[in-house]
């Protein structure tokens, strides 16, 4: 069965929010952009907040099997958030060791 209504609504709403995070950090390590990839790590934290929402909406659902797909398609969603922060981090990371090789020449 499929899911629909208020809760297909914040898992949409959730998973627009992980895509985007994840475009901004890949966008920050293509322009190797420092203050881009530390926007996107802090925004990344947000996905907790949406995760919330949609877990706490669950508590009223009867249905476990669609409980249980909904609990690892947040799960998978919240990943996606958190590989942005990875991505974020890799161009921080990579702006460090270019200052380093600059203060060594």
């Amino acid at each position: 069965m499929a899911i629909t209504g208020k809760k297909f609504d914040m898992i949409q709403d959730m998973s627009d929010f992980a895509i985007s995070v994840i475009d901004d950090a890949c966008l920050a390590l293509f322009k190797k952009d420092y203050d881009q990839a530390e926007i996107a790590i802090k925004k990344s934290i947000d996905i907790q907040k949406y995760e919330k929402r949609v877990s706490d909406n669950l508590k009223t659902n009867k249905n476990e099997l669609e409980n249980y797909r909904i609990r690892r398609i947040i799960e998978n969603v919240r990943r996606i958030a958190e590989y942005a922060s990875d991505v974020g981090e890799i161009v921080l990371n990579m702006n460090i060791e270019k200052i380093i090789k600059k203060q060594k020449a």
